[in-house]
């Protein structure tokens, strides 16, 4: 039997079975935005964070993300802290903004217990036709921390 599909932003169509896209973005599971933007490590006794790395570029219309991070810090020596960030271009000033995903983790052999976790989630409005780069930012000293770091984008519109 058809099924109507409302609530999408003036959608109003019947059918039956699953979306299969949405504004040229390809839909999963029951509908719903699919990751378009990944990235992952698995650093061990890095001496720095994870560089910028580009994790989705924005077609010909500006749209909204969900950025998701997550941090798995399991051991280090020394002591600093790790945090996820996203840069990408808000508006027409042609200035980047750099946004805090989630909470910063310590890095800290003294850290009871030594495995320490932190993620987090954001949304951002980013430019038409700009680049949206992850990354997990370390600031320490002499610290060699091992981490996972992973992180992703969903395009919501």
């Amino acid at each position: 039997m058809p099924t109507a599909i409302t609530g999408i932003r003036g959608l109003n169509e019947t059918g039956s079975g699953l979306l299969a896209s949405y504004q040229g973005d390809s839909l999963t599971g029951i509908g719903v935005p699919s990751i378009v933007g990944l990235i992952q490590s698995d650093n061990k006794a890095a001496s720095a964070g994870y560089a910028s790395t580009a994790l989705y570029t924005v077609g010909a219309t500006s749209g909204v993300f969900e950025i998701t991070s997550y941090l798995d810090v399991y051991g280090a020596s020394g002591t600093g802290l790790i945090q996820a960030q996203v840069v990408f271009w808000g508006d027409d000033s042609g200035t980047p903004r750099v946004l805090n995903v989630g909470s910063a983790v310590t890095c800290a052999s003294t850290v009871t217990p030594l495995l320490q976790r932190g993620g987090g989630s954001a949304l951002i409005m980013a430019s038409a036709n700009t680049v949206i780069y992850g990354s997990a930012a370390f600031v320490g000293t002499s610290a060699t921390p091992s981490y996972r770091f992973a992180m992703a984008c969903k395009r919501l519109n």
